[in-house]
């Protein structure tokens, strides 16, 4: 009796510890939360196998979107947008990076959903309780799920446990139940407790591709069944699309908890049984033959979820930017250009800003390291934040929609046997096509065809540059050749400029009208240990061929 007494009391604390741990670790992680809003050290380090998995949802996604409506390979390369991503993604699980890099590369996403985009982000940046719903839904999912999830939507039925598994299942109830009119029988629980146990373990390796999957379609479930009982003002709409969804899928998220612990799991004095339990079962295979069937039969309504869960979570991280007060929202107009003040580049720290507008073809000048490439960048990286998640890093963004384009850091390719001069040529000529479209464009060209020979860089360059001036395009060139600026009189001009003197260069990084006048090549000779007759010897070449005398002859030299 007093066995008993003892037992009793003991599972009566196991259950009391049970029911109120939880509540008190969801408080504490609100707490934590509250505290870590508003940081400006948010962000991530660039991690780039991590950032190819979270971007395997959007080449999923990329094959039902018009190429004219998306930021292409090249310009995504050329701008170090997955440094840009990183930079900007505040998101507590990997559902939310990978909506958030799929939204980043969709630039013509329609009005309508980038208004409601920035109206939740807004939201979301006020009303707290919304803020810490979805956050702590997210954090149930976590950073280290099966990245690949959306990809086994495709085949979701293939390759699955068979029956066999199913009759091994079986086998401990009927051992029971047979052990009730013949107790010997009973020993048949142990011996297949035995068994099941290696195929469990056995079976973790088999499907693990499966199982992983299907674990973390669980844990979107419950994060999303969590937020489907927020009762935030704030997110109500998003809420009521997210219980119908969880309504449909009830089925499936019964089956795929039985594939892994889901994050409800977490300090449950319980769970060392609940494991026993689920070995003696074989409840992961179970569950995995009717997950994979449950999936195939609502693939489309997970997607859905997926896709609700992962970008309210994204949401949250662009309310984050806001908080910080390092991001404003843009204005979308009807005119073409871009018109903004205090303009830096998210990556650059202690960036220098620069106020502007953009609205004709322009030709930016400037000597070396003196901003200009850092210049278009940052303009390109805000027109596809502004477009995309609707914040910019300035203190204003006016824009008119346009596809961002850009021709910058190319490369030739040895193995393709492809120059540098070809490989730049066909970076101008895609720019050129998508201009013949419907959709405005707006293209980034840093150093334009500096691939050959100076005669018919700037022939070639001015020729181009003047036919894209022609189309429904918006083009930003920065440029050493300064004949460019006397040959394309459609063009403006915009230019930095730099100071020499004894202790060095000095840029100030500041954007200022009309053509650069200053040089500093000939300075840095000097600056860098060249030897004065080197430096002046320069001079005096440069100053021959600029009064139409042609360049000197330099005769052969005695060793």
């Amino acid at each position: 009796m007093e066995t008993a007494i003892i037992a009793f009391v003991a599972l009566a604390a196991l259950l009391m510890a049970a029911i109120l741990v939880p509540p008190a670790r969801r408080e504490r992680v609100r707490e934590g939360l509250r505290a870590a809003w508003g940081r400006t050290d948010g962000g991530r380090t660039l991690d780039e196998e991590l950032v190819r998995d979270e971007a395997a949802g959007w080449r999923d996604i990329a094959a039902t979107v018009a190429p004219e409506d998306t930021v292409d390979d090249v310009t995504w390369e050329d701008l170090d947008m997955d440094a840009v991503f990183c930079r900007v993604d505040r998101s507590t699980s990997v559902v939310g990076s990978e909506a958030l890099y799929a939204m980043l590369r969709q630039t013509g996403v329609d009005a309508e959903t980038l208004a409601r985009r920035m109206a939740l982000a807004e939201a979301l940046c006020t009303d707290e309780e919304a803020r810490l719903d979805v956050q702590q839904a997210a954090l149930m999912i976590g950073r280290r799920h099966f990245h690949g999830a959306l990809d086994f939507l495709r085949n979701a039925q293939a390759d699955f446990p068979g029956p066999g598994y199913m009759l091994l299942a079986a086998v401990p109830v009927l051992c029971l139940l047979a052990g009730l009119f013949y107790p010997p029988l009973f020993l048949g629980i142990v011996f297949s407790f035995c068994v099941n146990l290696i195929v469990h373990y056995r079976a973790e390796v088999v499907w693990a591709r499966q199982i992983n999957a299907v674990t973390h379609i669980s844990t979107v479930l419950a994060a999303a069944n969590r937020l489907a009982r927020s009762g935030a003002a704030a997110i109500a709409p998003e809420v009521q699309g997210l219980r119908a969804l969880c309504a449909k899928l009830r089925g499936l998220r019964a089956f795929s908890r039985l594939c892994g612990e889901t994050d409800d799991g977490r300090g449950d004095p319980l769970s060392l049984i609940r494991e026993y339990l689920k070995i003696a079962f074989l409840v992961n295979l179970v569950g995995l033959r009717r997950a994979g069937v449950e999936i195939a039969r609502h693939a489309s309504e997970v997607r859905r979820l997926y896709a609700h869960v992962g970008e309210l979570d994204a949401l949250v991280g662009v309310a984050a930017l806001r908080a910080c007060g390092q991001v404003c929202f843009p204005a979308f107009e009807a005119e073409r250009g871009v018109r903004f003040a205090a303009l830096v580049h998210p990556l650059v720290e202690n960036a220098v800003p620069n106020d502007g507008a953009w609205t004709r073809n322009t030709l930016v000048t400037g000597s070396n390291a003196s901003g200009k490439s850092t210049f278009l960048k940052a303009l390109a990286v805000n027109a596809i934040l502004a477009q995309t998640i609707g914040v910019c890093f300035a203190q204003e963004f006016r824009i008119g929609r346009a596809r961002v384009m850009s021709s910058m850091a190319v490369r030739d390719s040895v193995r393709g046997g492809e120059s540098y001069f070809v490989a730049e040529i066909r970076s101008l000529k895609r720019i050129l096509d998508a201009a013949e479209g419907k959709t405005p464009v707006l293209a980034f060209i840093d150093e334009i065809l500096r691939g050959t020979n100076t005669i018919e860089r700037i022939a070639a360059s001015a020729a181009v540059l003047d036919a894209l001036a022609g189309k429904n395009i918006l083009v930003m060139a920065a440029t050493h050749d300064i004949e460019l600026t006397r040959m394309l009189a459609s063009y403006q001009n915009i230019h930095f400029r730099e100071w020499v003197d004894q202790g060095g260069v000095t840029f100030d990084y500041k954007l200022r009208p009309g053509p650069s006048r200053t040089r500093n090549a000939l300075e840095l000779l000097g600056q860098m240990g060249f030897d004065r007759q080197t430096v002046e010897r320069a001079r005096e070449m440069a100053a021959r061929f600029e009064r139409g005398q042609g360049w000197d002859v330099l005769e052969e030299k005695q060793i």
